[in-house]
């Protein structure tokens, strides 16, 4: 198992769930991180066009639970030429916690989008990135995006 989920039974696009819009205000580093992350939405909508796909929302389901959870990945880039999937985690610096996350969905993705079709890449786009950071797996570092390759996450230093 990756990232703390069970078997899924089930995986769902669905729209933003209601609790999600009732966020309350943010301060400091938070705060900071969500502008971040709105800036770098921006720009690679605008790289990636039609292709990008901003905060997508998915309902799933673990073997054994109660009830569904959701999830909801910073963005996904489109590249059905060669059918990859790259699942993007915005940070505002380089950080653990990305691994986890986009582990977690990218075993949700591959429940949702069939993997005899489509492959996953994952990347972590950082504002300020430290090579000391203690890191749980090998990454690489990406000048570009389109470097995102399936055998290894990826680290995008963006400004």
């Amino acid at each position: 198992m990756t990232a703390g989920l069970a078997t899924l039974d089930w995986v769902r696009s669905v729209r933003m769930p209601a609790f999600a819009s009732q966020r309350p205000r943010l301060r400091g580093t938070r705060a900071e991180g969500l502008r971040y992350e709105r800036k770098a939405q921006a720009h690679f909508s605008g790289e990636y066009g039609p292709h990008y796909g901003p905060g997508p929302w998915f309902q799933f389901l673990e073997h054994g639970a109660d009830r569904p959870r959701f999830c909801q990945p910073d963005a996904l880039i489109f590249q059905p030429g060669a059918g990859l999937i790259i699942i993007l985690e915005y940070k505002l610096r380089h950080t653990p916690e990305a691994w986890r996350q986009l582990s977690m969905y990218k075993r949700i993705l591959q429940k949702a989008f069939s993997p005899a079709l489509w492959t996953f890449c994952l990347c972590e786009v950082v504002r300020w990135f430290d090579p000391d950071t203690p890191f749980p797996v090998t990454f690489r570092r990406l000048a570009d995006l389109s470097q995102a390759s399936p055998e290894v996450l990826g680290v995008h230093i963006w400004r």
